[in-house]
């Protein structure tokens, strides 16, 4: 005689016997090992060069140089960026009065022009004269002035610069040509005999004899000597081949 069993199963252990078969599908037969980066250990002695890199980064500083200085920054003039128009700056400011004077003769005077700017500056016996392309505002600076940069800052207040164009000779005879290229202030025996000859050149061509100092502060350039029909008057130097006007005014030495 046989006895039947009937195996009933209530909903809520269907349920969790259908749990247990959906986890397991979810897991994967295979998992693929992914590869760690090997550590590597350095000995005591030495040091990653990574890292040796980061500490010097921190501990040394570089100097600022004039790479750091941007190229459109229209007050800052250096020998990595506008050389030319830094060199013209040098050689205006050459003509201010070092020993005090008049307000002006300290200024380095800047106009606008249809193509740039134009920069003067005078101690009241001569005054140089030169165009930049750079266009900077109008008005009367005391510049900041190092081995290779020059920055203008901004102008200086009631300087009153005169009119410095009535002073610029118009009717004048070019006289003369000078080259002053090999002319420098130094002391050694080859400088004092440029200097010299130069000074003897300038004097039969013109006529006149002015400061030499004057003449060395035009050191580096090739000039046209003009002067006036006039004696004891005004000499103009226009500097030769420009590209944009330089030029100086150099009063003559009293006879």
């Amino acid at each position: 005689m046989q006895t039947k069993y009937t195996v009933t199963h209530s909903p809520i252990r269907i349920q969790a016997i259908g749990e247990k078969l959906l986890s397991v599908w979810r897991k994967p037969l295979i998992t693929i090992p992914l590869p760690f980066p090997k550590q590597v250990f350095t000995p005591v002695n030495q040091k990653p060069e990574p890292q040796a890199e980061e500490k010097n980064e921190t501990q040394w500083k570089p100097p600022v140089t004039l790479k750091a200085i941007p190229k459109h920054v229209p007050g800052i003039f250096s020998a990595i960026h506008n050389k030319d128009e830094l060199n013209k700056i040098r050689f205006v400011l050459r003509a201010c009065d070092k020993y005090g004077g008049m307000r002006y003769t300290s200024a380095l005077h800047i106009e606008r022009t249809k193509n740039g700017s134009r920069i003067i500056a005078s101690d009241g016996k001569r005054m140089h004269i030169s165009e930049i392309k750079t266009r900077i505002k109008p008005g009367d600076y005391r510049p900041s002035v190092t081995k290779d940069m020059i920055q203008l800052g901004t102008p200086v207040p009631n300087v009153n610069f005169p009119n410095w164009e009535r002073v610029v000779p118009t009717d004048t005879i070019q006289c003369g040509y000078i080259s002053l290229d090999n002319i420098t202030a130094g002391k050694s025996e080859s400088a004092v005999n440029a200097r010299n000859a130069a000074f003897n050149s300038f004097e039969k061509q013109s006529g006149e004899r002015v400061n030499p100092d004057y003449l060395t502060d035009l050191a580096n350039r090739r000039w046209i000597i003009c002067r006036q029909k006039e004696k004891n008057k005004a000499l103009l130097l226009k500097e030769h081949s420009a590209k944009m006007d330089t030029y100086a005014v150099i009063m003559p030495l009293a006879s």
